[in-house]
């Protein structure tokens, strides 16, 4: 099955066709989208059920835009689990029916430090603490992390030590972000996901200022062999939107 991920930043009806367009090329099973306009909303799902999906909608009370959850698949939404959560409606999760096996589908929007501050790992905190509490089950995150600063082959670099917020954050809650975001990304042993791209050198989803980024990522469970795993560019280049979608091809290992 072919599961994409994609903050599409869609503000503007203009720009609609060209996302609508960008996801029937892609032609994934199951698809995470980021930054839909509320107000937009309606407009997206004829457009989407013309092309097969269900969709499942995820609002957000202070944010004007939402995440959408797209699926070939029966699914069904998952809500009053992050309560804990700063930002409970930045996290979306459904059940997903495939081939009779049941997939926690999770869809994420993570929040930038520069203006959340620490709301943003208290926002990661919450989808951690469910990743664990479900470990052993078949699970697919996709999603915008605003994470990390930097990476290498070996080491992750996050936000905590260079970000712009104000006021800055303590030295108790600085190790507590790098924590966090290392447990996102090596903590495999902890939630049992593992990043599907994973690091490569040069990859990047998103541009910020002139540097590259990747925000962008995928995990999923021990369940799942993944054969492949890209950026698709062309999107972004064309001024789709501000983020390379990124796309991989699971299959249950058994």
């Amino acid at each position: 099955m072919k599961i994409l991920s994609w903050n599409i930043k869609q503000r503007q009806k203009s720009r609609l066709n060209k996302i609508v367009d960008g996801v029937k090329q892609i032609s994934a099973d199951i698809v995470g989208l980021q930054e839909v306009d509320k107000h937009l909303l309606e407009s997206f799902v004829p457009e989407f059920k013309a092309l097969g999906y269900q969709l499942l909608s995820y609002e957000f009370d202070e944010k004007p835009y939402c995440n959408l959850i797209l699926s070939r698949y029966p699914a069904s939404k998952v809500s009053r689990w992050k309560r804990d959560c700063a930002f409970p409606d930045l996290l979306s999760l459904a059940r997903i029916k495939i081939r009779q096996r049941e997939v926690n589908f999770f869809n994420c929007h993570i929040p930038n430090g520069s203006k959340h501050r620490f709301k943003k790992i208290r926002t990661i905190d919450a989808l951690l603490k469910k990743l664990r509490r479900t470990k052993g089950k078949a699970r697919i995150v996709v999603g915008d992390f605003n994470e990390p600063r930097s990476e290498s082959g070996k080491e992750i670099e996050s936000w905590a030590y260079k970000t712009s917020a104000s006021p800055s954050p303590t030295k108790e809650e600085k190790c507590h972000w790098k924590n966090t975001v290392n447990e996102l990304f090596k903590g495999e042993q902890q939630h049992g996901m593992k990043d599907i791209h994973g690091y490569k050198a040069g990859a990047f989803s998103y541009i910020r200022g002139r540097t590259p980024c990747r925000y962008d990522h995928i995990f999923g469970s021990d369940h799942f062999k993944d054969s492949s795993c890209e950026y698709l560019h062309r999107f972004r280049e064309k001024k789709v939107s501000d983020h390379s979608p990124l796309v991989t091809e699971l299959n249950f290992l058994s």
